[in-house]
């Protein structure tokens, strides 16, 4: 994602165009969402061979939570979409080893992309399995290895030019240990197998096709605890979502020959992120961007069964434009046309800085609008906790860059610690080791308040 908006601002540059980094990545991610819904179109309509279910069904996907968030925002997960729909889009639509050799480049590049893609593999070659008769084995066996041969080298290719040129790995070993490490320490919060991540999960995987942010709302900030709906509720909606497809697809009245293998197939590509988002971050939607892409697929097939029902055509307009909807409201709207709270936040402490000024973050709400909307100084806790794995290796940086600043004239701010709300607390040092009394010796005056937040000017460490 970052090398390809470099290359387009270079080149456009070179043109005598130039253009911010923030608007330019915004609208990268709209041309790739936009692409990638293009090739969810020609998926479905290979899978389902009917129009009308393929063009609504698609527009759903686009205007569910993680799609139309990702695609309007600065995150490289729109891109990545756009090579799995395009890998996938091929995959159904493969006829020969040259399209299937084409698949897995698609798929390598989807795995670059965002590396937790690497269940395409297994995903789609598990499905060139059961597409084949038994007696078919060996040719199966052979494509899939050529399927993930052409992924190999698309992956092997960008790992080992990257380590060489860029980070001067120079020996096998070297290039291995590299390519097969996390670039920072992992919060608590990352790769855990916490029995209450797999209900949670479910409930994440619902609001990623309806967001129901209502945080960004004073409303719901004063009536509801940090602006959130109790837990049980998007599990619920995960829950009835389940048994409506389960329901619809057993009791539709017309059913073609494969049908049933090919929703078991997509029902598999699905199944094979969610292990990775358990273990990782049960509680983010945005990954599902990715696997939805399958629960369309399965939606159209659904769809399908029912087209004879002269209800039809009302009903997929309307649940697009109900869905559709409730994410404007909720989420599109706040977000691009409101200004939400974490925006009013960032907007009132960037008025109070200057462009030497460095902000010192002790939360991921607001903290990035400074740094990539208003060009401020920003260094976060949490992102230095998580680089080095030692809350006080995290601190000495922290408290060396802070000298450094004031040294060169400049301001030092960050919320006082103490406005924290108690939970939010309890986390941050569970995720940090940083406590409250800890943070505390980062001592200033008021130097200004914003959205009902005061925040310190720091005294000379």
């Amino acid at each position: 994602y970052r090398p390809l908006g470099y290359a387009v601002r270079q080149g456009l540059a070179a043109t005598g165009v130039p253009v911010g980094t923030v608007p330019l990545l915004q609208v990268l991610s709209a041309i790739f969402g936009a692409l990638g819904l293009g090739f969810v179109y020609l998926m479905l309509q290979c899978l389902v061979e009917k129009r009308e279910i393929a063009i609504w069904i698609s527009l759903m996907l686009g205007v569910s939570w993680s799609y139309w968030t990702m695609s309007t925002d600065i995150y490289y997960l729109s891109l990545s979409a756009m090579f799995v729909a395009a890998a996938t889009t091929l995959f159904v639509r493969s006829q020969s080893n040259l399209s299937l050799a084409a698949c897995g480049v698609l798929t390598g590049l989807a795995i670059l992309s965002f590396q937790a893609n690497v269940f395409l593999l297994p995903g789609l070659g598990t499905a060139i399995l059961i597409a084949s008769p038994f007696a078919a084995a060996r040719i199966a066996i052979r494509r899939v290895a050529l399927f993930w041969a052409m992924a190999g080298v698309v992956i092997g290719s960008a790992f080992v030019s990257v380590g060489i040129l860029a980070y001067e790995r120079r020996t096998a070993l070297e290039l291995i240990r590299w390519g097969s490490s996390y670039g920072g320490k992992a919060l608590p919060m990352w790769g855990s197998w916490s029995p209450d991540r797999f209900v949670t999960v479910a409930g994440t995987a619902f609001k990623s096709i309806l967001g129901m942010e209502l945080w960004m709302f004073e409303f719901f900030q004063a009536r509801l605890n940090n602006g959130k709906l109790p837990g049980w509720v998007p599990v619920l909606g995960a829950a009835g979502l389940a048994a409506s497809l389960v329901a619809t697809f057993r009791w539709g009245p017309l059913k073609r020959s494969g049908e049933t293998r090919t929703a078991a197939q997509l029902l598999l590509l699905y199944a094979f992120y969610i292990p990775f988002f358990i273990w990782w971050d049960a509680t983010e939607p945005r990954w599902f961007n990715l696997s939805n892409i399958f629960l369309a697929g399965l939606a159209a097939i659904i769809a399908s069964r029912w087209s004879s029902w002269s209800y039809l055509k009302f009903v997929l307009p309307g649940a697009f434009l109900i869905l559709g909807g409730l994410n404007l409201a909720t989420s599109a709207w706040p977000r691009r046309f409101a200004v939400s709270t974490p925006v009013r936040i960032a907007d009132c402490v960037a008025s109070h800085m200057h462009e030497k000024d460095l902000f010192l973050a002790t939360e991921w709400n607001w903290a990035g609008y400074l740094e990539y909307v208003h060009n401020r100084n920003v260094l976060s806790f949490i992102a230095e906790a998580s680089q080095t794995g030692d809350k006080s290796i995290a601190s000495q940086r922290i408290a060396q860059a802070a000298r450094e600043r004031q040294h060169q004239g400049a301001d030092v701010y960050m919320i006082d610690v103490r406005s924290l709300p108690p939970d939010y607390m309890t986390w941050l040092t569970g995720q940090t080791g940083f406590t409250a009394d800890g943070l505390l010796v980062y001592k200033g005056g008021t130097a200004f308040e914003c959205v009902y937040s005061p925040f310190i000017r720091l005294d000379p460490l």
